[in-house]
């Protein structure tokens, strides 16, 4: 951490000071270090301060100040992360900035106060040492670390989360280039026009549209390297902001990257408050038409799929098929094994049922043993004959379960039908007769046999 920190700190300096010891415009190296101590537990926080507080004494070494300065401007940007963070995880850790409330507090505490307390450090350092006057020392060093932590600290939080995006693939691929264009349109050496000056603001809505889309990690990547390579290339003397000179081209900037970089955090923490919702309700519905063991069909979803099947005898020449399950001898596996070992089976049975019929095809569970599968669209009724065949032959085989082998036996019950005025109650019905039919007939072997 202090050598990256050390590194970056170095190019920093050489890009964006413009002569002055003190108070870069920006400063990547607070956000790096406030974002690394969020993601951290609290007792790695001074192996990781006291990196940074060496490499920091190195860097400003090399400007070079006396070591007196250098070791009080090293205590301002240790202290300055320090008191972001600890104000900011007062509650909970922000990690992803996921609301409005957290990125509010975000912008508070590290953004605002913590470099304030840096700033104030280190612009009074600077004073008595008779480097430069507090100001504008004290004003440039806030900027350029409050939009360090702005731009840098939220990549950092978002690393390794996973985002709630609405985009696809493609359309995450086209955002993003697009969002490339607008940076490349930012830096790019224009004739000097009015028009052209307007054109690095179109990253504001850029980045907007990312975060609307792409999700909160995507988008806080984005604006980091997007933040970077406007003031690097604006730094350098290039492009529509440094129009009116490097130095004052270089504060449009910024200030143009804090109201995109707010408007991408606020919008970002909207859409993830949005796409939470949505998501809850989509596993509700899916919690509510589907069994909570097994993922198959419940009854209420098992009634809807078998009536569309049925209205679509109305419109098609096609047969339906019902198959209906129930398992053999399910209250010994419980009683002799336990209840886990009865949850084994009937996730076996599930995945069985799956695998012997059509990927269209309806399996729901019912009941503690019993599933019901439903055969739309068969060309012929006899069709429904060797579905119910390979289903047996399916389910009347052991399974293993903790390197024990548990017999598995099912009775498997068949109605077809081509009528569609047909109702789902009589067609369960019948497939109901059909199971039972086939279990009295077990019985009876099994007592012959006897």
């Amino acid at each position: 951490m202090g050598l990256a920190y050390g590194t970056l700190s170095f190019l920093v300096i050489q890009a964006t000071t413009f002569g002055y010891p003190t108070g870069a415009v920006f400063w990547p190296g607070a956000g790096l270090t406030l974002g690394v101590l969020v993601r951290l537990p609290r007792e790695r926080w001074p192996a990781l301060l006291t990196g940074v507080f060496v490499a920091e004494i190195v860097v400003d070494l090399s400007i070079p100040v006396s070591f007196g300065v250098a070791l009080i401007w090293a205590v301002a940007n240790t202290v300055e992360p320090l008191v972001g963070a600890s104000l900011l995880m007062r509650s909970r850790r922000p990690e992803g900035l996921t609301s409005v409330s957290l990125v509010l507090r975000f912008v508070l505490w590290a953004v605002v106060v913590g470099p304030l307390v840096g700033a104030t450090v280190g612009a009074a350092a600077a004073t008595a040492a008779g480097v430069e006057t507090f100001w504008p020392t004290w004003p440039r060093w806030w900027m350029g670390d409050a939009i360090g932590v702005l731009v840098v600290a939220p990549a950092v939080f978002t690393l390794r989360r996973a985002d709630l995006a609405k985009a696809g693939r493609s359309e995450r691929w086209v955002l993003l280039a697009a969002l490339a264009a607008v940076t490349l349109v930012a830096v790019f050496p224009w004739q000097v026009d009015a028009w052209v000056q307007g054109l690095p603001f179109l990253l504001t809505p850029a980045l907007v549209l990312v975060a609307m889309r792409l999700g909160a990690q995507t988008a806080a990547i984005s604006l980091a390297v997007s933040a970077t390579t406007v003031n690097t290339v604006t730094a350098m003397g290039v492009g529509p902001f440094s129009v009116t000179g490097t130095y004052s081209g270089l504060v449009v900037a910024q200030v143009c990257l804090a109201g995109g970089a707010f408007a991408l955090l606020t919008v970002s923490a909207l859409n993830h408050d949005l796409v939470s919702v949505q998501r809850v309700e989509e596993i509700l519905r899916e919690q509510a038409l589907h069994d909570g063991l097994t993922g198959l069909a419940n009854r209420r979803l098992l009634e809807d799929r078998l009536e569309s099947s049925l209205a679509g005898l109305r419109r098609s020449r096609a047969h339906l098929a019902v198959l209906l399950v129930d398992l053999d001898g399910f209250k010994r596996l419980n009683d002799e094994h336990g209840h886990l070992a009865g949850d084994a089976a009937l996730v076996e049975v599930a995945d069985r049922l799956r695998a012997a019929v059509r990927p269209s095809d309806t399996v729901a569970r019912v009941g503690g043993d019993e599933f019901v599968v439903v055969l739309p669209d068969l060309s012929d009724l006899t069709v429904a004959e060797v579905f119910r065949d390979r289903v047996s032959v399916a389910l009347n085989q052991p399974m293993r379960w903790e390197d024990t082998e548990l017999p598995l036996a099912a009775s498997v019950g068949v109605s077809s039908t081509d009528d569609p005025e047909a109702s789902v109650d009589s067609v369960l019905a019948a497939a109901d007769r059909a199971m039972y039919a086939v279990k009295v007939a077990a019985r009876s072997r099994s007592a012959d046999g006897q």
